[in-house]
C-alpha cells in the first residue's frame, strides 16, 4: 500500500494550524535545517510508532519553532501516524504527560515509540473497506459426496460463484466420479439427478484430510 510522504511543507502547515499562526510566519522563524533532519528520520522509520516517535521527540527536544513546540510536536506526531494509515488513540491527559516526559528527558525515541505503538489502531481507508468487502474467503476442506449414479464416494470441493461458495451440482459429481472410477458414462442421463447425499467417509480416509459432507 502506498503511503503519503511527509515533507517539509506539510510540517510547516501542520505546525501553523496547531499553534494558530500564519504558515508564512512559521516558515520565516523555524529552524528549517533541523526540521529537514527530523523529517528525514521520520521517512526512514519502519513502523508508524517509530515514525511518530521520531517526530515527537525531535520537535520537543530540538525546539525548531519559535513558539508552541509542544503543541506542534503532538500535532505532527498524529499527522505522521495518519500518513502511515494509523491513529493514536491516546486520551489528552496521557498525551500531555507523554510530551512532558519527553521534554524532561525521561523518555527517548525507543520508549516513546513503544507507548505510541501500543496506543495506535489502524485507520481503514475507503480502499481498504472495498478490499475487505470483495475479499475471497479461504478455500474450504474437501467434501465427500455420494455419486448419484453409482453411490461411490467422490471428494469434490464446493464450487465458487463470485464470492460465494455453493455445493456442486449432482451432474458435476457424476462426471467427476466417471473420471475417477471409469464406472459409467460421464454424460449418462444428465439432468436426471436432482439432489446429493453425503457419503460416509471411512475412518482410514480421514488421514487424507477428507471431511464429511454436512448432513441435512
Amino acid at each position: 500500500m502506498k503511503l503519503r510522504r511527509v515533507d517539509l511543507g506539510q510540517v510547516v502547515l501542520v505546525a501553523a494550524a496547531a499553534t494558530g499562526r500564519h504558515p508564512g510566519d512559521v516558515l520565516a522563524t523555524a529552524d528549517l535545517t533541523l526540521l529537514a533532519l527530523i523529517t528525514a528520520r521520520v521517512r526512514q522509520a519502519s513502523t508508524p510508532g517509530d515514525a511518530a516517535a521520531e517526530m515527537l521527540v525531535g520537535v520537543v527536544a530540538g525546539r525548531p519553532f519559535s513558539v508552541g513546540n509542544h503543541r506542534a510536536a503532538w500535532a505532527l506526531a498524529s499527522h505522521v501516524a495518519d500518513a502511515r494509515r494509523s491513529r493514536i488513540g491516546m486520551v489528552p491527559d496521557d498525551a500531555v504527560a507523554l510530551v512532558r516526559s519527553v521534554a524532561s528527558g525521561r523518555l527517548d525515541e525507543r520508549e516513546v515509540a513503544v507507548r505510541l505503538q501500543d496506543a495506535m489502531h489502524r485507520r481503514h481507508s475507503v480502499h481498504d473497506a472495498f478490499a475487505r468487502m470483495f475479499e475471497m474467503p479461504p478455500p474450504p476442506g474437501i467434501v465427500v459426496w455420494a455419486c448419484p449414479e453409482c453411490g461411490r464416494g467422490v471428494p469434490v470441493p464446493p464450487c465458487r460463484s463470485s464470492i460465494f461458495l455453493t455445493d456442486p451440482l449432482p451432474d458435476d459429481v457424476v462426471a467427476d466420479c466417471a473420471a475417477r472410477h471409469r464406472a459409467h458414462d460421464p454424460g449418462h442421463r444428465l439432468g436426471r439427478h436432482r439432489s446429493l447425499r453425503p457419503f460416509a467417509v471411512p475412518a482410514r480416509e480421514s488421514e487424507d484430510r477428507l471431511v464429511r459432507a454436512p448432513t441435512a
